[in-house]
């Protein structure tokens, strides 16, 4: 089997390349029926949302105005797809972190990553990944093809991909850190922090991306945007933004670790939610309500 080098916890190692096999004719993805069709109340949310987003991009400076793209910070946190369940009696899969997804996740993530692409729109396609190491979240990775937009695996960067400074990392520690109760989201800041010491250029070139686990990932999407009733299924991600603003929120450092201004009730240090999306396209309710771990 062909392999291919990956950075793994920042070392060198090897991993089959692809995803695991699946029959010529996939299953169409079910409908959820614990969750109806976005309502109107809940489009009106979005909406509001959106709109807040261009007014806040409407105030920015003429330079900021003639690059939109490089105006606010992107950040995207996203659950890995469906993964086989541990067999008890069998011991099929002896460790958590080896399950890999089923046939039916490899087609929500093949999904995704289209409802990404065509709703999302360029502006979101990520430039960096942060990826847990463990096998679900990694195919999940490699089924959603986001590779090409980012950076080749190889320890052996090819002349064509020399001026590419993206990079995908998958570190354990966000596996980890994922099972445990109210620390993620500062451990979400502290890897993006780290990373952006390699960015080059203007710091909101970047979009970064977060691929994670229940029930830390759900976790940290309420804390960033104080949305406290989002539910993070898997397959969903969430894309969170944040303005750039000169002197107090020009890196990535400042913009993950201002806090409220108690003397300024209209500055927020809370990110927008501009999208929330799973397998069925956009929503503001994902999911079926909050899982231990996933």
């Amino acid at each position: 089997m062909h392999t291919t080098s990956v950075i793994l916890a920042r070392e060198t190692t090897t991993t089959p390349s692809g995803v695991p096999g699946r029959n010529d004719v996939l299953r169409s993805i079910p409908v959820n029926t614990n969750r109806g069709r976005t309502t109107r109340k809940q489009r009106h949310r979005l909406k509001a949302r959106r709109d807040a987003v261009a007014a806040a991009a409407a105030d920015d400076d003429d330079d900021e105005k003639s690059s939109p793209k490089s105006a606010s910070f992107r950040l995207i946190l996203m659950r890995h797809s469906e993964a086989a369940e541990e067999d008890e009696e069998k011991k099929k899969y002896r460790r958590d972190i080896d399950r890999p997804l089923t046939e039916r996740g490899i087609t929500y993530a093949k999904k995704l990553s289209e409802n990404l692409k065509t709703i999302c729109g360029e502006e979101w396609m990520p430039t960096r990944a942060l990826c847990s190491s463990a096998r679900r979240t990694r195919e999940t990775l490699m089924a959603m093809d986001l590779v090409p937009t980012m950076s080749i695996f190889n320890d052996k960067v090819s002349s064509s991909s020399s001026s590419n400074n993206n990079t995908v990392v998958y570190l354990g520690s966000i596996y980890h850190y994922a099972g445990m109760d109210g620390v993620f989201g500062s451990h979400v800041k502290q890897l993006i922090i780290g990373e952006s010491e390699t960015f080059e250029g203007e710091q909101t070139d970047e979009v970064v991306l977060i691929v994670g686990h229940n029930r830390g990932l759900e976790e940290a999407v309420r804390e960033f945007t104080g949305e406290t009733n989002v539910e993070m299924n898997v397959a969903s991600l969430a894309c969170l933004r944040k303005r750039k603003e000169a002197k107090t929120r020009e890196t990535w450092e400042q913009a993950l670790e201002e806090k409220d201004d108690p003397n300024d009730p209209k500055k927020s240090s809370l990110w927008t939610l501009e999208h929330l999306l799973d397998p069925n396209g956009q929503c503001l309710d994902c999911g079926w309500g909050d899982v231990p771990r996933g």
